[in-house]
């Protein structure tokens, strides 16, 4: 345990714990909730500053600008020519290279499509541009989820009014400092 911290940093952490157990928590919940807090935190920041769907294409098409470029000159012999007398020594598989560079300008034209209709302009919605994953919310209620399934040998049931309706997470994010 960190001495430097208040004595009191764990209070919120046993609050959302008392949530999950009903009763007295044991004290390893509280203190893994407040270790899981950090991975919050950082969650919270990266998306908080995301660029926006329009920005994140924006940035897409400039990545596959730049690499057809780059993939264009390096099929020239003359700029390979030059390249090579680098002092870390030749290209080593210069086709190998091409065909990854391509790949990525691959990714980049699908992932900049799949931010688009089929109209071509930006998709609408609320949030900010993110691949399939997991929000900073849903990553919080799952591991409120996890804690209960570990404390009760059970998963919590649709319809628990007994989990809190955002699972601790404005709670659990206040406490991180």
């Amino acid at each position: 345990m960190n001495r430097r911290l208040r004595p009191d940093h764990l209070d919120p952490f046993i609050d959302v714990a008392r949530l999950i157990c009903r009763s007295d928590p044991p004290s390893w919940l509280a203190e893994e909730l407040w270790r899981w807090n950090r991975w919050l935190h950082r969650d919270r920041f990266v998306e908080e500053t995301r660029p926006s769907r329009a920005q994140m294409r924006r940035i897409l098409l400039e990545v596959e600008e730049a690499l057809f470029v780059v993939t264009e000159a390096l099929e020239s012999s003359w700029v390979r020519e030059f390249l090579d007398v680098s002092s870390h020594g030749p290209i080593f598989d210069p086709e190998r290279l091409t065909r990854a560079l391509e790949d990525l300008q691959d990714r980049a034209t699908q992932a900049r499509t799949g931010l688009a209709t089929k109209a071509g302009v930006t998709r609408p919605g609320p949030g900010k541009a993110r691949p399939e994953g997991m929000s900073p919310r849903t990553l919080c209620a799952v591991m409120i989820w996890d804690a209960w399934k570990h404390v009760h040998g059970a998963e919590p049931g649709p319809k628990n009014r007994l989990v809190p309706r955002h699972s601790g997470y404005d709670s659990l994010s206040e406490g991180s400092g």
